[in-house]
């Protein structure tokens, strides 16, 4: 019996990974063809699984770039990532080459077929350090389009805007009843409404498939409204959410812009009275300078430059400085714009050149208009003394900076 027992120990499978983790991707027949990506299509490309030591259960990728370096690369998640068969959408290729080159809805151009460069990725999902990549390919001649990702959103449907069905035909009649979300994915919507004086009634919709479509959200799943009016704290009121045609009830004493924001990551539902933005869940860029005491953008740094943000209040691209709040200066001001808090050489550095050395700014009558890149050459303005104020609006539809001094 011992000796069947070390038999059976033998034959186990061990778990073996590549001294170089890498593994083969296939050059397609098609790699020379022209490819014309098209919203619905997709196409293969195949690879032989890393030697693991067995028929390992392993999760593959793709990531592509536009040089063979891959110093700047998207990752795609394929249609199946448990296949070495790797089917990728048209749309996902499309989309990851408008990231690559920096098109927008308002920059998109209308290139010539290019050389795209792809390596898959590999590893047994919860395994650390079973992470193979493979060797690069190319396809030689693809067509991209605009596939630019935009915002969700979800409907306002009640006593405000008179009950339309939530079906398509009232598409057009709820255009104006939308929370938009917060940016691509966040799941996270918000807007500002004007409602009515009287009883308000509502609940919300993800999407437009009739009354018993399985689409709404509300305070509780069934069909009765849920008066909050004594809920309010300080005119705000915080609740949870839940799939459902449970409204929300409430009465205003006179005709109120309200602030709605939903949360559909942890089902939580904010009503603002009050008339204030809710500045928190707005997209954001941060001015990182001697302003704001040069703190590095980095998410362990987002408390204190919580207020050197400028916000897209209005969800045009339009980045501004709070309306009644600008910021203060005690020297000559020195900054740049930091779309996101990665890091000071996260890539997400918005300037005056790509170089960082400061550019001193032109202000005519205390104002400055100039172009922006990515990059961090800071903007200086030494002529603007060492105290005052000055708002900001940073335009991503025109690369454009405005700054508006008061001193």
């Amino acid at each position: 019996m011992f000796g069947l027992t070390a038999c059976e120990q033998n034959t186990d499978p061990k778990l073996t990974i590549p001294e170089d983790h890498s593994f083969v991707l296939n050059q397609p027949a098609f790699a020379d063809q022209y490819l014309q990506l098209t919203q619905g299509n997709s196409f293969e490309v195949t690879c032989t699984q890393p030697d693991y030591g067995y028929a390992a259960a392993a999760t593959y990728g793709i990531e592509v770039s536009l040089t063979e370096d891959f110093a700047d690369f998207r990752s795609i998640t394929p249609v199946n990532p448990a296949l070495a068969k790797i089917e990728i959408l048209d749309q996902d290729l499309a989309l990851a080459m408008c990231e690559l080159h920096g098109f927008s809805a308002s920059n998109y151009q209308d290139l010539p077929a290019e050389k795209v460069y792809l390596r898959a990725t590999c590893e047994i999902a919860g395994v650390e350090g079973t992470q193979c990549v493979s060797n690069v390919i190319t396809l030689n001649n693809v067509k991209f389009y605009l596939a630019i990702q935009e915002p969700g959103h979800i409907y306002l449907v009640g006593t405000p805007n008179s009950w339309p069905a939530p079906s398509p035909e009232s598409e057009a009649a709820l255009s104006n009843w939308q929370l938009t979300e917060t940016g691509v994915g966040t799941g996270v919507y918000y807007s500002m409404f004007k409602l009515p004086a009287g009883e308000n009634i509502f609940r919300f919709y993800r999407e437009l498939t009739g009354w018993d479509g399985g689409a709404s959200l509300g305070s509780q799943a069934e069909d009765n409204p849920i008066d909050i009016q004594g809920d309010f704290l300080d005119g705000i009121y915080d609740g949870s959410c839940v799939p459902g045609k449970g409204s929300w009830k409430f009465k205003l004493d006179k005709e109120t812009m309200v602030g709605l924001t939903v949360n559909t990551n942890n089902m939580t539902v904010r009503i603002d009275i009050t008339g204030n933005i809710n500045y928190d869940v707005l997209p954001c860029m941060y001015i990182i300078g001697n302003v704001s005491g040069w703190k590095g953008p980095e998410e362990a740094n987002a408390g204190s430059l919580a207020d050197w943000r400028i916000y897209d209040i209005e969800g045009n691209g339009v980045y501004v400085s709070k309306p009644d709040q600008p910021f203060s200066y005690s020297e000559a001001p020195m900054f740049r714009i930091y779309t996101a808090l990665t890091g000071w050489d996260g890539g997400d550095s918005l300037g005056a050149q790509a170089e960082d050395n400061p550019v001193e700014a032109t202000v005519t009558n205390g104002v400055f208009s100039g172009s922006y890149v990515a990059g961090k050459g800071s903007w200086s303005f030494p002529g603007v003394g060492t105290s005052g104020t000055f708002s900001v609006s940073l335009d991503t539809n025109t690369q454009k900076l405005t700054v508006t001094f008061n001193n």
